[in-house]
Parts: C-alpha cells; sequence; structure tokens
C-alpha cells in the first residue's frame, strides 16, 4: 500500500470519527471560536479547551493559561499537564531549563506541554526543556506554537481552519478541501483519473470520487491507483468510504466490507457510527442534541 493510500485511509477515520461521533461535520467555522463561547467539543475552540460538564450539555471554550500564570477563573484553566495551585498554574512535568531525554526519533514527553525537549546544539548527547514558538515566531514540525497557536507555513498564528490556498502544515483545511503538499486545495481529478502520479500531492479525486487500487501490477515499486466512482449501497467499500448516507464496516476490521445505509436519528436518541443526528442537531455523549 503507497504513502498516499495510507494517508488517505487515515484521513477517512479521522474525519468519519468527527463527523459522526462529535457531530463536528468536518470542523466548520472560521476563526475556531474564543473563550466563552457556547461549545460542546475542545475541537470548537481556539484554546482547544471546552469546559463540557461530566453529565453531558453545552460548556463554554476556556482560556488556557500559561505556567505561572493566575488561574481558576470562571473561565479560565491550566492546561493539561499543569494544575492551577496557590492561584497559579504550576506543572506536573520537567519545566524551562530541566534536562530530558529523547528518543531515537526524537520525541519526549518529559517536558510541560508548554515546553518540548530539545537537544544542545554544542553538546548533542544533552537535552532541556524549551518554550514553544510564541504568535509569530518560528515553529516546524518538532518545535510546536503555544498553546491557543498552531504552525503554518513555519510561523505561529492565531488558530484557525484553512481556506483554499493557505498554508496546512500544523491546520486542518475547512470542510470541503484536502491538504495537499502543505497547502489546502480543492480537489479536481474526474472518475479515472490517476490519483497516485507525480502530482499526487498537488490534487485528488473530486467529490463523488475515491483514490483506490486499480488491481494492476506494480509500476515503479508502486501499484497503480485511480479515481473510482464512491462505493455505494451494497457495493464493496476496501477503501473505507461510501456515499453520502452510507458507512463502512470495514473501517472496524470487517473481512468483507460493504456499504450499508446511516441510520438517522432524532432530538434524544442513540448515535454513533452507525447512526447520525438529523440535520439540526449533533451528537454528543451518544446522544442527539441541539448543537451549542
Amino acid at each position: 500500500m503507497t504513502a498516499r493510500m495510507l494517508g488517505s485511509l487515515f484521513v477517512v477515520l479521522a474525519s468519519t470519527s468527527f463527523g459522526l461521533f462529535t457531530g463536528c461535520g468536518g470542523l466548520g467555522g472560521v476563526p475556531l471560536r474564543a473563550a466563552g463561547s457556547a461549545c460542546g467539543h475542545d475541537s470548537q475552540c481556539s484554546s482547544q479547551s471546552c469546559s463540557v460538564p461530566a453529565e453531558g450539555g453545552c460548556g463554554v471554550c476556556v482560556d488556557v493559561r500559561a505556567l505561572s500564570q493566575p488561574c481558576g477563573g470562571a473561565l479560565e484553566r491550566c492546561s493539561g499537564s499543569a494544575t492551577c495551585a496557590g492561584g497559579v498554574c504550576k506543572s506536573t512535568k520537567k519545566t524551562l531549563g530541566e534536562a530530558c531525554t529523547l528518543g531515537a526519533k526524537g520525541e519526549s514527553f518529559d517536558c510541560d506541554d508548554e515546553l518540548y525537549c530539545a537537544r544542545d546544539y554544542l553538546l548533542p548527547i544533552l537535552a532541556s526543556c524549551v518554550a514553544r514558538g510564541v504568535l509569530g515566531g518560528a515553529c516546524d514540525s518538532l518545535h510546536g506554537c503555544a498553546l491557543g497557536d498552531q504552525c503554518s507555513g513555519g510561523e505561529c498564528v492565531v488558530a484557525s481552519l484553512g481556506t483554499e490556498g493557505d498554508s496546512c502544515d500544523g491546520r486542518q483545511c475547512v470542510a470541503g478541501l484536502f491538504c495537499g503538499a502543505q497547502v489546502c486545495r480543492t480537489a479536481t481529478l474526474p472518475i479515472g483519473a490517476n490519483c497516485g502520479g507525480d502530482d499526487r500531492d498537488l490534487n485528488d479525486c473530486a467529490p463523488g470520487g475515491t483514490c483506490a487500487f486499480t488491481g494492476g501490477p506494480p509500476v515503479g515499486g508502486y501499484y497503480p491507483v485511480a479515481c473510482f466512482p464512491m462505493p455505494q449501497e451494497g457495493e464493496p467499500c476496501p477503501g473505507g468510504q461510501c456515499g453520502e448516507g452510507l458507512f463502512c464496516p470495514g473501517q472496524f476490521g470487517s473481512n468483507a466490507p460493504v456499504c450499508g445505509r446511516l441510520r438517522t436519528r432524532g432530538a434524544g436518541q442513540d448515535c454513533g457510527f452507525r447512526d447520525v443526528c438529523n440535520a439540526g442537531l449533533e451528537c454528543r455523549s451518544g446522544v442527539c442534541v441541539e448543537p451549542c
């Protein structure tokens, strides 16, 4: 399986999870919601933190306070690696300047969420916790931005969803666009087009199509792929995708997946992978409810 196909399958699984389990429907809305705005999920907030009550219902977007900043207000909370103690955020992990350990691939979980583990350029065997990029500062896949910001085009910017032509380096695109070569793009490849060529990162199958194996022999070390019509009810869905209003059980391990019809649910009814809420409702905690 090519890297493109693996990536496509991952995107399908992720988008299905968001669309069906949370009811976000593609995470629409630019920019993300500010502190104090109603929310039902962390992903709706620019701070990525929503105060959803444990018993369910709507919450509000809260401001994630930095280490040593005051906390405890109605719209304030500390990061996941810190606690509010004595009225200020205090880390439960290693803090600025403390030694940390890097894994074989540069990974580390030692430092506070606001920090990352950086190797010493003069003594590479040493590493310490350093600050993430500030708004307007530089960033990359290893050096992230401060909480509430995101890395876009190598720069820390205010969190939002990318529209056509925007960088999708470190952020998602609005619904209907895909991320190709780190830019949000509109897919235009017609049915039958090669979706695995040299420009596979610059385009994708237009709506109604899906990139799948042709069944032909490998060419240049890659199995050929092309745009096929999106599988409909009762048709096989080996790539994990189906037409609108359908689901593919293969996403959860079926040996012979075929597209089945989603069951729509009304307010107060159960919802999940095979059960989606009617228009105007969203699925929260497994129940169809009014959106926040």
